[in-house]
C-alpha cells in the first residue's frame, strides 16, 4: 500500500471571490489553472509538507445551473453540493496495484482514464485517478503522470503561509455508519481503525491522523468534516474555522 494524503478540495461557486477570502486569512492561494474539459478551474494553497489545499470552481456561473450529478467525465458534479469542504485525493505510488489490493479486499473501486489541466504558463499537466463505486469522491485516489512538481509545486516562495501554517495534520470523516466507515478504510488501506468511543474511530496514514465519526445525518457513503492544520510551533488549527462566514 503506497498511499498518503494528497489534497482536500474546497468547492467555491466563484473562484477569485474563494482566493481573495483565503488570501485574507493568510493562506498563499493562486491560480492553477483550467481542466481538461473546460468546466473547472482552480486554485492551490501548498504547504511546506507537500499537501495542499485545492480552491475548486466552475470557470462559468452558468455551469451551475445545469449539472448532471452522474457525470463524472469532469469535476463540475461535485458543485451539486455546497460550498465548503467537498472531498479529498490520496496519492498513490502504484495505482494499478493499489487499487488490485483494494478490490482483492472486496472494495468497489474503479480506474479513470487520464485527466489533467492547463497551468497559467501553459504547462499541460496529467495524472490518473481512481473513484469508489457509488462515491462522491472521498477519498479518491491519485498517480500523476507528469512529475508532481509540476502540479504541486515546492519553491518556498509558494508554500510559505503568512498564518504560518506548514501542512495538514488530520482529517475528519462522517460516515452514516461507523462499522461500515471502519471496513471501509480497511479495505482502502490495509490498515486497522483504533477505537476513540462509541461514536468514532481513528487511523494513521503516513503522517496523517484519519478520525472517522458517525453521523447519521449523513446520506452519502463519506463527508469530509473538517481538516486539521498544523503550524511551525506545532499548534493545531480548524480549517472550517477559515471557513467564509
Amino acid at each position: 500500500m503506497s498511499l498518503h494524503f494528497d489534497h482536500a478540495i474546497i468547492l467555491a461557486h466563484d473562484l477569485q471571490q474563494a482566493i481573495v477570502h483565503y488570501q485574507a486569512q493568510g493562506f498563499n492561494a493562486f491560480f492553477g489553472g483550467e481542466h481538461a474539459g473546460g468546466k473547472t478551474h482552480n486554485a492551490l494553497i501548498v504547504f511546506a509538507d507537500g499537501s495542499y489545499l485545492e480552491l475548486l470552481a466552475p470557470t462559468s456561473p452558468a455551469l451551475l445551473n445545469d449539472i448532471d450529478p452522474n457525470d463524472h467525465t469532469s469535476f463540475l458534479f461535485l458543485l451539486t453540493q455546497s460550498e465548503g469542504l467537498g472531498g479529498y485525493a490520496l496519492l498513490s505510488e502504484g495505482l494499478e496495484a493499489d487499487v488490485a489490493a483494494m478490490q482483492a479486499r472486496g472494495l468497489g473501486v474503479t480506474l479513470s482514464n487520464p485527466n489533467g489541466r492547463a497551468r497559467p504558463d501553459g504547462k499541460q499537466l496529467r495524472w490518473r485517478t481512481a473513484a469508489l463505486d457509488d462515491s462522491t469522491m472521498t477519498p479518491f485516489f491519485i498517480q500523476d503522470e507528469t512529475p508532481r512538481v509540476l502540479r504541486v509545486p515546492d519553491e518556498a516562495s509558494v508554500t510559505s503561509q503568512a498564518n504560518g501554517t506548514i501542512g495538514v495534520t488530520g482529517l475528519t470523516i462522517g460516515v452514516p455508519d461507523l462499522e461500515a466507515g471502519i471496513n471501509d478504510y480497511y479495505m482502502m488501506t490495509g490498515l486497522r481503525a483504533e477505537p476513540i468511543d462509541i461514536t468514532s474511530a481513528s487511523f494513521v496514514l503516513q503522517s496523517v491522523v484519519i478520525t472517522i465519526k458517525a453521523d447519521a445525518s449523513i446520506n452519502a457513503r463519506a463527508q469530509l468534516l473538517d481538516v486539521q492544520l498544523v503550524d511551525a510551533s506545532g499548534k493545531k488549527h480548524s480549517l472550517q474555522s477559515y471557513s467564509p462566514r
